[in-house]
């Protein structure tokens, strides 16, 4: 406590806490009732958009079936001026003269499965290529590690290249030592 406290009777010191406590209590109920309001707007405001909601739902599926109804008018009504000329009906008259013949049921199915098993067996190769590749191996499937060396070159001794003989690296070898 300060020493102006100390100066002060008791009787001064509850007049003073009391005080205090008051206006802490009035901010306190000011502070209640403006929650207390905003919570009525917030209510109230839901209730009119609970309200609205359905004939908002309404406005908004009218508009699209009008929209929808005049899409579909409009693209009937152009379709109905094409049919009226000359070329159009021609064209539908000669269509079934022009027409491919359809094929046969047995031969379309033929077609079919044998297309199917092309489309399956180019698939199985091409993912077992891609898994070599990612293994490491030759299309022949062996390891990249496991290839022979490569075959020594040939030595030629120039005598046999005028003879046509070439000699292998053994020969070669054997020969040198001579």
């Amino acid at each position: 406590m300060s020493p102006q406290h100390h100066d002060l009777s008791i009787e001064e010191r509850r007049e003073r806490l009391e005080r205090r406590a008051n206006v802490i209590r009035s901010r306190l109920l000011r502070t209640i009732d403006a929650l207390d309001t905003r919570r009525h707007q917030v209510v109230e405001i839901s209730g009119h958009v609970k309200r609205l909601a359905v004939p908002a739902a309404g406005i908004v599926a009218g508009v699209a079936v009008l929209v929808a109804g005049t899409t579909f008018a409009i693209g009937h009504l152009l379709k109905r001026r094409r049919e009226r000329y000359l070329s159009v009906r021609l064209q539908k008259w000669l269509a079934p003269m022009v027409q491919p013949p359809k094929p046969p049921l047995l031969e379309e199915i033929v077609r079919k499965v044998a297309l199917t098993t092309v489309s399956i067996v180019a698939s199985e190769l091409a993912k077992r290529a891609a898994k070599n590749v990612v293994d490491g191996r030759l299309p022949s499937g062996h390891l990249l590690t496991m290839l022979p060396k490569p075959a020594e070159p040939r030595v030629v001794d120039p005598n046999d290249v005028q003879k046509g003989i070439l000699l292998s690296p053994h020969a070669a070898a054997a020969l040198s030592q001579r």
